[in-house]
């Protein structure tokens, strides 16, 4: 991720893909993840009734620079292109509709030598009517009071579903006063994988990713990521970038 940098882009690989015959998995690899697929689990069976509203809240510490000082130069597409891709897939696999108006506002507030943003908030509507913000910064502290720097969360007719990351816990609250909580897995640094490299234990996702190639590449299916949301996601990201600009 992200699947590439402009539309035209995205466009040439399925493009590609498709004439050749050959499987093309993007790598938003969060729809691998047992905790974002137990969330659309919860949706889709109802539990929160019909959702109105999803937001993502991620409140972090500066980038790494990369090999060479990538991350810092203008080639990455911007910063809700090359990080929050992965948000913006979240709400469209969730949501299961076509974005129709993205508004953003952010700026370089306090890396002044960063090419891109370093904070932003960005809302979308979708066709259906539901509604989704993103709030990024990139220059707070990591601690927070539910111990996670990455917060999901949905509102239904229902109920209120709040997601915590670095935790792995989601709870949901409903209109009646119920409450329950579902812990999923754990972080992937308390994680024993066994025979897996240094590199897989650190990113288990990106494990079940490879994984997930190898399945559809010897069974010829369809992959779970295909190019089409690879691309409707980096659609999302550029026309935020374009919004702020």
């Amino acid at each position: 991720k992200p699947m590439a940098t402009t539309i035209e882009d995205c466009d040439a690989m399925i493009s590609v893909a498709e004439k050749s015959g050959k499987i093309l998995q993007i790598g938003l690899e969060l729809r691998l993840c047992d905790f974002f697929r137990k969330i659309k689990e919860i949706v889709d069976r109802g539990d929160l009734g019909k959702i109105h509203y999803l937001w993502c809240k991620e409140f972090r510490g500066p980038f790494q620079p990369g090999h060479g000082g990538w991350r810092f130069t203008n080639l990455t597409g911007g910063t809700l292109l090359e990080k929050n891709v992965h948000h913006f897939d979240i709400f469209n696999w969730i949501i299961g509709a076509k974005a129709t108006k993205v508004s953003a506002f952010g700026g370089k507030n306090v890396y002044k030598k960063y090419e891109g943003i370093d904070n932003a908030m960005v809302l979308i509507e979708y066709e259906n009517g539901i509604r989704a913000n993103l709030n990024l910064c990139l220059f707070s502290p990591w601690q927070s009071k539910s111990r996670s720097h990455q917060e999901i969360g949905i509102i239904g007719e229902k109920g209120k579903l709040e997601a915590y990351l670095d935790i792995n816990e989601i709870c949901l609250f409903y209109q009646n006063g119920a409450k329950s909580v579902y812990k999923i897995g754990q972080p992937a640094w308390m994680s024993d994988f066994g025979e897996l490299s240094d590199y897989d234990k650190w990113f288990p996702l990106l494990y079940g990713e490879h994984r997930a190639l190898i399945k559809s590449i010897k069974e010829n299916k369809c992959p779970i990521v295909t190019g089409k949301i690879g691309k409707e996601a980096v659609a999302l990201a550029l026309a935020a970038e374009k919004s702020i600009k």
